[in-house]
């Protein structure tokens, strides 16, 4: 396979797949345009800076729409609030003697104007703005500064002709002793999340609310280490959550074969079928890859029906490699089909967007920043022109990343045991 990386379109995106082209369909809020070859972002608290080690809030979008060529920016910052306070380092205020700017003056802190200039740096088309989980904190008597923080930060961005897509907090889970009970936490935060909401409808922005639906992707497995921060299995049901709420998960992979035809083909597109009495071959291009590990839970199952097969035991290969057996019985009623080449690359394509989140996160936030950039550059600040050598590094990545996004089309062959 052969991949050339399409040419980055300026802020302002001129090409558009629109919603009703590529199946998005927002249920809470406007459609979303994601523009050809556009940038999104992730900025938002612990939800997100996390989310880059285990990459499937990235690959799951990433491998929903691999004809746009998109590409990402993780500028999560744990411990963060609306008014951007973590960011602001050892930086000078803007404004007064405080470091920190009263809520009433979201604009005037240094944290706040950081942030701004962070997103300036990336240039985004779509972020993704997920705050009131350290905002909740402050109960009831914060909700109106978070607001007009959140109302602050929403307008700045569509000041840069960015859309907005709002994320609710996380419910905190209860894992039971010694940790504490999370109820009043998480009575606050459905005070912020619901506020989110009331903000999103005011302004006709859609929302990804995992705070009340992440629950439902996980039935009763813990999602979180501590209660607070997601898991790999719970960035899996993050990963779905966020797809249902943009209107993405589309239909389930099934397909049915019956006397030598494709009668149902949900998810991908079957071709060049043949059949004997003691097997059956088709090609088959699924329209996206799978979502999740194949070896856990929360792996996507794909369904798998061959109707009229003979007695006997059946194994499938996806191009020459075992991944499902069962008998004729078992074909006919369906069969899932959890590994395979298509898993693999879906897997792949995960690690190398987890390398690619590394290696900007090495640009953005390089761990002597101090002496890098601030006011010990003057012992080490000769190396900061070593920063943007990362560029070249993660574009490279980023490469790779757009054609592993492309699923390819791969020989089923279904055969009868040669002992039966």
């Amino acid at each position: 396979m052969t991949f050339s990386m399409p040419a980055r379109l300026t802020w302002r995106a001129t090409t558009f797949f629109m919603a009703s082209l590529i199946g998005l369909d927002v249920s809470a809020g406007p459609p979303v345009e994601f523009p050809e070859n556009g940038r999104v972002v992730f900025l938002g608290d612990a939800l997100f800076e996390r989310a880059q080690t285990y990459g499937h809030l990235e690959a799951a979008l990433t491998s929903r729409l691999p004809q746009l060529g998109l590409t990402f920016r993780n500028l999560g910052w744990s411990g963060d609030n609306v008014f951007g306070r973590s960011r602001a380092g050892f930086g000078a205020p803007a404004t007064g003697s405080s470091r920190w700017q009263p809520p009433d003056q979201p604009s005037a802190g240094f944290g706040y104007e950081q942030m701004l200039k962070q997103l300036d740096a990336v240039e985004p088309d779509i972020v993704f703005v997920g705050f009131g989980a350290n905002d909740s904190h402050a109960g009831a008597d914060g909700l109106d500064a978070f607001e007009k923080g959140l109302a602050n930060l929403v307008q700045d961005l569509q000041d840069r002709e960015a859309q907005v897509i709002l994320v609710t907090p996380l419910k905190q889970e209860d894992l039971g002793a010694p940790l504490p009970k999370p109820d009043q936490q998480n009575a606050n935060r459905a005070l912020y999340a619901e506020r989110i909401r009331e903000l999103a409808r005011e302004r006709e922005l859609p929302v990804v609310d995992v705070f009340e639906t992440l629950r439902a992707e996980s039935s009763n497995t813990p999602l979180t280490h501590n209660g607070i921060h997601l898991t790999d299995r719970g960035y899996q049901a993050a990963a779905k959550v966020f797809l249902k709420g943009l209107g993405l998960a589309g239909p389930a992979w099934q397909v049915s074969l019956e006397g030598g035809e494709a009668v149902e083909s949900s998810g991908a597109m079957i071709s060049n079928i043949q059949r004997n009495e003691r097997e059956v071959a088709f090609n088959v291009r699924s329209n996206h890859l799978p979502l999740g590990n194949h070896d856990t839970p929360a792996r996507e199952e794909r369904w798998l029906s061959v109707k009229d097969l003979p007695p006997g035991q059946f194994a499938l290969t996806i191009d020459g490699a075992e991944v499902a057996t069962g008998t004729a019985e078992d074909w006919a009623q369906g069969v899932a089909i959890t590994r395979g080449p298509d898993f693999e690359q879906a897997e792949t394509l995960r690690a190398t967007i987890v390398k690619k989140n590394r290696l900007y996160f090495y640009r953005w936030r390089p761990q002597n920043n101090t002496y890098l950039f601030l006011f010990r550059k003057h012992e080490q600040g000769q190396n900061a022109a070593e920063i943007p050598r990362f560029d070249p590094l993660v574009e490279a990545e980023e490469a790779v990343i757009a054609e592993l996004a492309q699923p390819e089309t791969h020989r089923y062959v279904l055969k009868r045991r040669a002992d039966e």
